[in-house]
Parts: structure tokens; C-alpha cells; sequence
């Protein structure tokens, strides 16, 4: 009897997978502008272990699991602190920190606050090529979530978001005036299933305002601008941050006796805030793999954000212009000889502009 209990409960959760899977797939096909513009909010990867991997680390991130995957919350059993932080092509830098901890043996949550920005912007000069002072560009966003662990195998996570960036928009003599904007209540929904001890797979809906669309508006996270102006008066602007859908998988196998992971990530842009088919869907393809060569040094590498899209057999040449995927390598190293459950991840990723290289640095402390 505990055996037939058994079957039927994990019979009942994989039909809840797939159909959940089918109606994800059937909305974004038939509900499914240009997609990928504010929707990949500050273009992932966030994160070391995801930078070496070519931002794919949905399916089983191993750090940062609120700003991947929130449903991998539940699945991860012990209390991690991620910190780091690192230097991107044309001066961009940023810095993340993270907590996750598990409330209950099936509830884990999460905090997470990453920022990306330019701290000094220079070479700054009116229309009579009068110096202006320099400036600067900065974006906090901080994510909190919580997991629940349906199964062994089965888990679902939610995130709720907070936005914030300040950026200069106009000048006075040589003084600049800055303009802010901020959000709250983006979601992300997730679900993760792992049918197999070495395979598991995750989908995730990002970038979700579920409050708005409870009262019949846009789904879209708006970010309101108001415009600061010395002479022609104030502008209000609004940044809406589209949804995006990530599909996710990691396969875990051996190479050369071994331990060797293989992830993919799409993330796929069909639909604007209002449910409206986008005038060019489009996908980009992350893949990263990883390669635990030694106990405590593990070897990363990856290609990520392919486009895909229809301009590949409707105009070609502007598909093959657009298309400059980033190449990504980096490492892993297990610190617990210096202290007990630390390591240190390093990730470095090529420009997709051909202005030089992203890098970053992260530790991550176990216990």
C-alpha cells in the first residue's frame, strides 16, 4: 500500500510538472516590439560561478540561488553567505552579497542586493565643448525569496524585487543634474523537478508585477522617471522592464572519471507587460560547463547570450551583426584547509561590443 501511495503521489507531482511546463509553453506561443531590451534586467549573469559559465546557472545554481532560482532554496541544506564583487569593460564595476538559510527542512529563504554602475563617468563636455564635472551611473537591485520543498524532487520558489537606479540626464554650467527612478514588487516564479539523481530542470517566469495584473493592468515593471532640466523644464519618462521565461537544465556525468556538469539557459522574450506578442520574439542561449578535475579546483568555461531570432532567415546580415556571443572561462577552488566550508570563484567573460573583458571575484562561505 505505501509502495501504490508512493507511485500515485509521484505519478500526481510529474503531471503537475509537465502541465505546468505545457501551459507556460502554450502562453508564450500564443500570447507571444523587440524582446530582450529592458527585459533581461541588467543583463545577467550575476555571480562568479555564472560568469565562467556563460550565465547559465538556473537549473542548480550553487550560489546566489535567490537571484537564479528561488525554488532551489528549499533544495540547498545548509546556511551560505556569497560576497564579491568585480570590473567590467569600459570602467563598469559591481558588487553583490548574498544570504540564504533554511527556515524549516522544506522552507528555505533568501536576500540577495547586487550593484551594478560607472562610479566616475568622465570626458564630459557641453555643445561648446566646455568640461563638465564627471559622473556617475549606479543600480541597487535587491531580491528576497522563498522556497518550499514540495518532494525530493520537486520544489517552487518565489522572488519579490526592488529596483533602483540614478544616472545623470542634464547639466547647468558644468554641474550635472541627476534623475532617479525605483520599483517594487517584481516576481519571479519558479520550478524546479529533478527526475533524475544527475539531471534536473527548472522554469522560471521573471520580471512578473502579479499585484498590477490582479487589477487588470500591465504586468510590466515600470520604472518612472522624472527628467531634471535647468532650461526646458522637467520630463516624465517610464523604463518598462519586460517579462522574460528561462528554461533551465544541468546534466551531471563524468569525464575522465571525473565529476562534469553540462547547463543551458533560454531565455526566451515572446510577450510585453500587456500579454502582447512581441513584434520580433527572440532566445538567448547560455551554455557553461564545469569540471571538478581535482577535489578542491574545479575548471569552468562557457559561451553565452546567443541570439536567436527570425532575422536569421529573414534578414541575415543584420542577425550575423547582432550576433557576438560572449566566451567565458574561470575556476573554482575549495578553501576549507585555511577555513572550513569557504571557497573562492573567479570568472572572466568577453565584451559583447569588443570593449574589452568582464571579470569578477566572489567567496562563498558554507555552514
Amino acid at each position: 500500500m505505501r509502495l501504490e501511495k508512493s507511485l500515485l503521489q509521484n505519478n500526481g507531482h510529474k503531471r503537475l510538472v509537465i502541465a505546468s511546463c505545457l501551459c507556460i509553453g502554450v502562453f508564450f506561443n500564443a500570447k507571444a516590439q523587440i524582446g530582450g531590451q529592458a527585459g533581461a534586467y541588467l543583463r545577467s549573469p550575476a555571480g562568479p560561478v555564472a560568469f565562467a559559465m556563460g550565465g547559465a546557472n538556473s537549473a542548480s545554481p550553487e550560489d546566489l540561488c535567490t537571484w537564479w532560482n528561488p525554488a532551489m532554496l528549499s533544495v540547498v541544506p545548509n546556511t551560505r553567505i556569497d560576497l564579491g564583487g568585480g570590473l567590467r569593460s569600459l570602467g563598469r564595476t559591481e558588487g553583490y552579497s548574498s544570504v540564504q538559510f533554511k527556515i524549516s527542512p522544506r522552507v528555505g529563504m533568501g536576500l540577495v542586493v547586487l550593484y551594478r554602475g560607472d562610479p566616475d563617468i568622465g570626458n564630459l563636455y557641453d555643445e561648446d565643448e566646455n568640461a563638465i564635472d564627471n559622473g556617475a551611473f549606479s543600480t541597487f537591485t535587491a531580491k528576497t525569496g522563498l522556497s518550499y520543498l514540495v518532494t525530493r524532487k520537486l520544489s517552487i520558489g518565489l522572488n519579490i524585487g526592488y529596483y533602483y537606479e540614478r544616472l545623470p540626464t542634464s547639466y547647468s554650467g558644468s554641474s550635472l543634474y541627476y534623475s532617479t527612478a525605483t520599483a517594487m514588487g517584481g516576481f519571479d516564479f519558479a520550478l524546479r523537478y529533478a527526475p533524475l539523481n544527475n539531471w534536473a530542470c527548472a522554469v522560471i517566469l521573471q520580471n512578473i508585477d502579479i499585484l498590477k495584473v490582479l487589477s487588470g493592468e500591465s504586468a510590466t515593471i515600470d520604472m518612472d522617471w522624472e527628467v531634471l532640466s535647468d532650461e526646458s523644464g522637467n520630463s516624465a519618462i517610464t523604463d518598462k522592464i519586460t517579462p522574460v521565461a528561462v528554461f533551465a537544465s544541468q546534466y551531471d556525468t563524468r569525464l575522465a572519471g571525473k565529476p562534469f556538469s553540462w547547463t543551458c539557459d533560454i531565455h526566451a522574450y515572446a510577450v510585453d507587460g500587456d500579454f502582447t506578442k512581441l513584434n520580433c520574439m527572440e532566445i538567448r542561449l547560455n551554455n557553461g560547463v564545469e569540471w571538478k578535475r581535482w577535489n578542491t579546483f574545479y575548471l569552468r568555461a562557457g559561451l553565452g547570450d546567443m541570439l536567436l531570432n527570425r532575422n536569421i532567415y529573414n534578414n541575415a546580415d543584420d542577425f550575423w551583426d547582432e550576433f557576438s556571443p560572449r566566451i567565458t572561462i574561470g575556476f573554482g577552488a575549495d578553501l576549507s584547509k585555511i577555513q572550513r566550508g569557504l571557497k573562492v570563484n573567479y570568472g572572466i567573460a568577453t565584451d559583447r561590443t569588443g570593449a574589452g573583458v568582464d571579470q569578477q571575484m566572489g567567496f562563498m562561505y558554507s555552514f
